[in-house]
């Protein structure tokens, strides 16, 4: 949760970008607050995935939460293209040249950005259990178990 407010706070951070190269450092800064905020993360979403799962599920559940990130990514890249797009069409339209145009297109797809970083931070925090709290075991894999050992010495 805390990586994906950092993550939120640097994206938020390019939203004071514009189209003169005085904003560098607002780049700069915004881009390594929102990377360490990512990879942070990406590795608590990564021991989320799998805790308390039994070993030979940890590889599906790796590979479920790969996958989940990769469509998340292939459909967030397309979204913001999109949100950026529209908004760099519609400054054009209204008179502003390309360069200014292009950053407010990009300043719209990180202000889309930003809030669903906060909504993803908010869900989060409402939905993961806290740090020491003991989860219920459904029983599930314990049943299983079973089952699965008596197929392997037939």
């Amino acid at each position: 949760m805390a990586g994906l407010l950092i993550q939120a706070v640097g994206t938020a951070a390019l939203v004071g970008l514009s189209a003169t190269p005085s904003t560098l450092a607002v780049f700069l800064a915004g881009t390594a607050v929102a990377g360490f905020g990512h990879i942070t993360s990406v590795v608590s979403f990564r021991s989320v995935a799998a805790s308390g799962l039994p070993d030979q599920e940890q590889g599906l559940a790796a590979g479920m939460a790969t996958t989940a990130q990769q469509v998340g990514a292939a459909l967030g890249v397309a979204i913001f293209v999109a949100v950026s797009a529209v908004g760099d069409d519609g400054l054009r339209r209204a008179g502003a040249d390309a360069a200014q145009a292009q950053v407010g297109g990009t300043r719209d797809a990180v202000i889309v950005g930003a809030a669903l970083l906060a909504v993803a931070a908010l869900v989060a925090a409402l939905t993961l259990p806290r740090p020491g709290a003991t989860l219920p075991r459904s029983g599930a894999a314990e049943e299983r178990a079973p089952d699965q050992a008596n197929r392997h010495r037939g």
